[in-house]
C-alpha cells in the first residue's frame, strides 16, 4: 500500500510533464495551493482501495486476539485504521512534493521510493539498540513510533495479546512479568501523535514550496485572475 501510494503521489505532476500538459494546467485561475489540494482530492479513492486490505488484516488480528474486552478491541481497531490513513496521506504529500521537483516520472518514482525506504528504516535503527537494554525499553518504543511501520507495530504490540495472556500486556503484572514494562500510553502517544505531526509538517512544507518548485507565483488567493502571474 505504501509503495502504490508513493508511485501515485510522485506521478501526479511528473506525469503532467511527460504529457506536456503541465503548462496549461499552471495557466488556470486556481492558486497553487488550490491546485495541489485538488490533486490530492483525486487520491481519495486510491486511499480507500489501499485501506481495504489493511482493514481486513486489522479485523482478523482483532478476532484472533479476542479476549472479551470490547473497549480494548475497539480502541485497537480505531487507532490502527486511523494510523493507516494518516501514514498513507503523509506518503502522498511527501511524494507529491518530490514530483513537483523532479522532471521525469521515472526519476520521481525512484526518488520517492528511496525516501520512503529511508523514512521507514532510519528511525528503527536506534530503537533496535534500545530494546537490548531493559531500562531503555521505554525509549525504544518512543523511537520506534517515528517510523510508520514501527508505529503500526507498536500499536499491535500494545493491544493484541496471545493465548492465556492478559489484555494490558505492557502494564506491571507480577504474575506474567518480573520486571517493569512499558505502560500502554507510552506506546500510543508517540506512535499516533508523531505520525500526525509528520502529516502536518509534510503538507505545510509541500504547500509552502509548491509555488517555487512549480515556478509559479500567486498573489493573494482571493485576487482576480488577472492579478495572478504565471511563468514557467
Amino acid at each position: 500500500a505504501a509503495v502504490l501510494a508513493a508511485v501515485k503521489g510522485a506521478s501526479l505532476f511528473a506525469q503532467e510533464r511527460s504529457r506536456q500538459t503541465l503548462e496549461p494546467l499552471l495557466s488556470t485561475t486556481l492558486t497553487t495551493r488550490e491546485l495541489m489540494e485538488q490533486k490530492m482530492v483525486g487520491t481519495n479513492r486510491l486511499m480507500l482501495v489501499l485501506a481495504c486490505p489493511l482493514i481486513t488484516i486489522y479485523l482478523t488480528q482483532a478476532y484472533l486476539s479476542w479476549r472479551g474486552y470490547y473497549l480494548w478491541t475497539g480502541a485497537y481497531l480505531l487507532l490502527s485504521i486511523a494510523l493507516a490513513f494518516i501514514v498513507l496521506r503523509t506518503i502522498l504529500w511527501i511524494t507529491l512534493g518530490i514530483g513537483t521537483i523532479v522532471r521525469t516520472q521515472n526519476k520521481a518514482i525512484a526518488l520517492s521510493l528511496a525516501v520512503l525506504a529511508a523514512l521507514t528504516l532510519i528511525p528503527m535503527i536506534p530503537s533496535a539498540f534500545m530494546f537490548s537494554s531493559e531500562f531503555s525499553e521505554a525509549w525504544g518504543y518512543r523511537l520506534i513510533g517515528l517510523s510508520p511501520p514501527g508505529a503500526i507495530f507498536a500499536i499491535q504490540e500494545a493491544f493484541l495479546t496471545g493465548p492465556g495472556r492478559p489484555p494490558f500486556v505492557y502494564e506491571w503484572d507480577p504474575v506474567y512479568y518480573e520486571h517493569l514494562t512499558v505502560p500502554v500510553w507510552q506506546v500510543i502517544h508517540p506512535a499516533i501523535f508523531t505520525q500526525i505531526l509528520f502529516l502536518i509538517v509534510a503538507r505545510s512544507t509541500v504547500l509552502a514550496l509548491a509555488p517555487r518548485t512549480l515556478k509559479r507565483h500567486d498573489s493573494v488567493p482571493n485576487a482576480e485572475p488577472s492579478a495572478r502571474l504565471v511563468y514557467g
